[in-house]
C-alpha cells in the first residue's frame, strides 16, 4: 500500500520567509495564516520571522496555543463565527479579530464588554472591484465574508463600546488566473 508523504525543506522556508520579511517595509506586518499548513514544524519555522498568525477557527486557535505557547494569535478571521468563537477568540486574547457584519460587530462589543475589555477589529469590507479571472468576487455588497462599503463607514464613524476600529481587511478576490492576475498586477 502506499501512503502520501510530504517532505517539507525547513530550512528553505526560513531562508524564504526571511527573504520575504526583509522584502517588506519595517511597518508592514507579515503573518501566516494557519489554514495554509498547519504543520507545527512549518509553524515553529515561520515563528521566528513572521509577526504572527492568522486563525480562522477554534481548532486552529487550540492548535496554535498546543504548537507554539504562550504565542497569542495576531488575528482571528472567517466568516460564520458563533459566539463560542468570539469567545474562543478572547479567550486566546487575539490581537484583533477581523469581523464580517454590524450584527457580528455587536456581539464581539457584548462579549468584550461583558469579560471587561475593548477588542481591537478589523471590518472586513466586500469593495466594488471588478478582478477580471477570478473564481470568487466579492463585488461591493454584503455577504457572509463581508459588508458593503456603507455598513463599515457607519461602524468606523461610531463603534459600539467594547470595539476598537483598526482598519478594514478587504479581500478582492479569490481563485485567481495567475496569468490574469499578473497582467492585472501591472496595470
Amino acid at each position: 500500500m502506499t501512503r502520501p508523504t510530504y517532505v517539507y525543506d525547513l530550512a528553505a522556508l526560513a531562508a524564504h520567509a526571511a527573504a520575504v520579511r526583509a522584502a517588506l517595509p519595517g511597518r508592514v506586518e507579515l503573518l501566516y495564516a494557519v489554514k495554509a499548513n498547519p504543520d507545527p514544524g512549518i509553524l515553529r519555522t515561520l515563528a521566528a520571522t513572521v509577526d504572527g498568525f492568522e486563525a480562522a477557527s477554534r481548532g486552529e486557535l487550540n492548535h496554535l496555543a498546543t504548537v507554539l505557547p504562550g504565542r497569542r494569535p495576531a488575528a482571528f478571521a472567517g466568516p460564520g463565527k458563533t459566539d463560542a468563537d468570539l469567545d474562543a477568540a478572547l479567550a486566546a486574547e487575539v490581537g484583533r479579530v477581523h469581523v464580517e457584519s454590524a450584527a457580528e460587530v455587536g456581539r464581539l462589543a457584548a462579549l468584550a464588554r461583558a469579560a471587561g475589555r475593548t477588542v481591537d477589529a478589523l471590518l472586513r469590507v466586500n469593495l466594488p472591484v471588478a478582478t477580471p479571472g477570478a473564481s470568487l468576487v466579492m463585488g461591493g455588497r454584503a455577504s457572509p465574508f463581508g459588508m458593503d462599503p456603507q455598513e463599515a463607514l457607519r461602524l468606523a464613524d461610531d463603534p459600539p463600546a467594547g470595539i476598537r476600529i483598526r482598519g478594514v481587511h478587504a479581500h478582492l478576490a479569490s481563485g485567481l488566473d495567475a496569468v490574469v492576475a499578473a497582467s492585472v498586477a501591472r496595470v
